[in-house]
């Protein structure tokens, strides 16, 4: 791993934190978390996003 792809996977996790937080805490809905979580993907291409993209950990619904 680069030192950047490790920078862009530290950037992505610390956002889909904060993006998790605001799920389980009813500020967004499953639909919008799924939509954050691809365009962060698709803005910081982490390691695990490629990983774990396919698996539903948190929500209910498969994502798109």
């Amino acid at each position: 791993m680069t030192e950047q792809e490790f920078k862009n996977e530290k950037l992505y996790q610390g956002v889909m934190h904060h993006v998790r937080a605001m799920l389980l805490q009813g500020i967004i809905t499953e639909e919008q978390y799924c939509q954050i979580e691809t365009k962060m993907r698709e803005k910081y291409r982490p390691y695990s996003g490629d990983l774990l993209s396919g698996i539903n950990l948190i929500v209910s619904k498969i994502r798109a």
